[in-house]
């Protein structure tokens, strides 16, 4: 919690993309605009969902000190966000 995992990229998604969301416990910590940092990881990953080329597909996987299939690859945008 204290290294406050940040992400300085622009990602592209690709034909194919995995999705992970970080659900540890570190997670629900608050940043200074309060939104927790697993709100902001789901805003990200519905964001990188929704720019995702017609017929590319995605993968969501939520982990902590293990990981687990959320959605299996699938093309359905209303999908991956609902699972997300």
């Amino acid at each position: 919690a204290l290294a406050r995992p940040v992400s300085f990229q622009t990602l592209k998604p690709g034909a194919n993309n995995i999705v992970l969301i970080d659900r540890s416990a570190s997670m629900s910590t608050l940043d200074v605009d309060g939104r927790s940092r697993l709100d902001e990881a789901k805003r990200r990953a519905i964001e990188l969902v929704e720019s995702m080329p017609r017929d590319a597909r995605a993968t969501v996987i939520a982990f902590d000190d293990s990981a687990e299939p959320i959605q299996p690859f699938t093309a359905d945008v209303a999908l991956l966000r609902s699972r997300i």
